[in-house]
């Protein structure tokens, strides 16, 4: 009886934890993880158009600072949230933030009755603290060796070979992070009683 116990209690432990993948990084962009063909997640829910997006909205309206600043809203179909994260991808050597990028992001989450799409996001990477030049890091492209007026660095280059695996590793983690989060708000806004 023990034994079913601690392995029950492992079990949740370790499911409860984890964050599902939803987006896998490549060189074109975001994709599905389960099926790279497509550049969108389908979750299914309980719930009309009109009340996932009232949850998802009021959701959203709770954690940022400036909602308006940073939500469009096409009602009932449509939320597209513009945000900024700070030191979102870091760049480490010796242990220490060598370059730490701020970044901009679009993620739209469209809704229909029973589930909600969201759409792969865009990004810009960028980081104005570090010496004298922008320092910027593309998906994919060339990287420019501090040449010109601002620093390019890439996460894939041009033939679409992975050149900065920590800065994939990054995004996916924050947007994978993000997504089971705003998922488990939607929920949550079911069972709430104050």
């Amino acid at each position: 009886m023990k034994r079913v116990l601690m392995m029950l209690c492992l079990i949740a432990l370790i499911t409860g934890n984890a964050v599902a993948q939803n987006f896998t990084l490549t060189s074109n962009g975001f994709v599905d993880n389960k099926n790279e063909d497509k550049d969108y997640v389908v979750v299914e829910m309980d719930g009309t158009q009109a009340d996932l997006y009232n949850k998802a909205k009021m959701y959203l309206l709770s954690i940022y600072r400036s909602p308006k600043d940073v939500l469009s809203e096409a009602e009932p179909d449509m939320i597209t949230i513009n945000g900024i994260e700070k030191d979102a991808v870091q760049k480490k050597a010796l242990g220490m933030a060598a370059v730490s990028y701020d970044m901009n992001y679009t993620l739209s989450i469209r809704f229909k009755d029973g589930k909600i799409r969201i759409d792969a996001p865009s990004f810009t990477l960028e980081d104005y603290k570090n010496g004298n030049k922008p320092i910027k890091m593309v998906l994919c492209g060339k990287s420019n060796g501090g040449f010109g007026s601002e620093v390019i660095n890439c996460i894939y280059d041009t033939k679409g070979k992975l050149k900065a695996e920590y800065a994939k590793e990054a995004l996916e983690k924050y947007f994978d992070s993000y997504i089971s989060n705003f998922i488990t708000g939607i929920k949550n806004k079911n069972t709430e009683d104050w």
